[in-house]
């Protein structure tokens, strides 16, 4: 069985602008846009949309959801506001988001007054984390604010978070998948292999669109949720959220600001686990295929095959399911010596210095790394 595991350096590498500046530059350009337009004298929404998406607004199928996009434009986001504050000091990859959301949510939680052993969301925060992020507060939820008390700041960081989501899938759905059908170039070594189930960490649907149409939902798992265009708001099933950062008393003491942990966010939107019947069936796979073989250079093993992503060690759960099964190897394919290198730095956080060393050495290695082929014509 073949399973491969994609990140989002797979849509970068097929062109598609879905690292987290694509988005937060889209989001400038747009609001650029329409203060040129409003000293034009524009004024209604379906004018604004027309000239935004050079779209005729009053008949587009779609209008109701620009007209959604276009209002989440126009309002200020305190996650909006603090990653343009931080874009150009992170590495542009969805783990610098992650890595900013974190920093708010320890600060704030580090800030949380107690009452004895049982925390009072009515009780004030330190004004110190106020004061550390006011500027992010659009003004008229600073008002709201004053009191510092945690139920009010949780309400606007929750309610901007889940805005947020909601504003990229919009972005992934109306400007980013269109394009897809225009990709001219894909991957030989992708296209060369015949892959059983794909285990997706992007919302999009690049895969199943270009080198698989025939792929359904049984075989390709979200793990992160997908881009939906109809879900909105409240059913939107995308998980952007961080690690437990607290130590293993306080997790389970401390649930304040608990919706923004990956875990709770994958249990509360019922994302796809099935990935675990595939870590199964690699199990029993192997003992079938290889029933009464005697000959180790005989036997059948799974394979893993992992592209475009970093290996991050916020993923670690679900790639140590893989990467440390012995019923399978892997091939980790790699754009560039820089990448090559970080993801062996991030191996040795998930697996250690002396695993990793184990399953890479020897004339039958478990892990092998494989530099990406150019890309070839997508007719070729």
């Amino acid at each position: 069985m073949n399973v491969l595991i994609i990140g989002n350096g797979f849509d970068i590498a097929h062109g598609l602008r879905t690292q987290y500046k694509d988005f937060l530059d889209y989001i400038s350009e747009c609001r650029n846009r329409i203060e040129e337009l409003e000293q034009m004298t524009v004024s209604t929404d379906a004018l604004f949309i027309s000239e935004l998406w050079k779209i005729d607004a009053y008949i587009y199928p779609y209008y109701d959801y620009f007209l959604e996009f276009f209002r989440f434009i126009r309002k200020e986001n305190f996650w909006i506001e603090y990653f343009n504050s931080r874009k150009d000091s992170l590495p542009n990859t969805w783990t610098g988001f992650e890595t900013d959301i974190r920093e708010v949510i320890e600060n704030v939680t580090q800030c949380i007054s107690y009452s004895g052993v049982r925390f009072n969301s009515k009780q004030g925060i330190s004004c110190k984390i106020i004061s550390t992020y006011s500027e992010f507060f659009y003004e008229n939820e600073k008002s709201k604010l004053i009191d510092n008390t945690y139920d009010n700041v949780h309400r606007v960081l929750l309610n901007d978070l889940n805005s947020l989501i909601r504003g990229f899938e919009l972005y992934l759905t109306l400007e980013v998948e269109p394009s897809i059908c225009n990709i001219k170039r894909i991957s030989p070594d992708i296209n060369s292999l015949s892959i059983d189930h794909v285990i997706s960490y992007n919302y999009t649907h690049t895969y199943t669109q270009i080198y698989d149409p025939n792929l359904n939902s049984q075989r390709c798992k979200f793990v992160h949720g997908e881009a939906v265009l109809e879900n909105g708001l409240l059913n939107n099933n995308m998980v952007l959220g961080i690690k437990e950062f607290l130590n293993e008393t306080e997790k389970d003491e401390n649930v304040a600001f608990i919706e923004f942990r990956k875990f709770f966010q994958r249990i509360y939107k019922a994302t796809d686990s099935s990935y675990f019947d595939i870590v199964h069936k690699i199990e029993t796979d192997y003992e079938f295929d290889n029933y009464g073989v005697d000959q180790i250079d005989e036997i059948e093993k799974s394979h893993i095959y992992i592209f475009g992503h970093s290996l991050d060690k916020t993923d670690e759960d679900l790639l140590k399911l893989f990467l440390l099964n012995e019923y399978a190897d892997c091939t980790i394919f790699y754009h560039n010596t820089e990448q090559f290198s970080q993801q062996i730095s991030n191996l040795v956080k998930i697996l250690g210095q002396d695993e990793l060393i184990n399953r890479t050495r020897g004339s039958n290695p478990n892990i092998i790394f494989k530099k990406q082929s150019d890309f070839v014509p997508i007719n070729s």
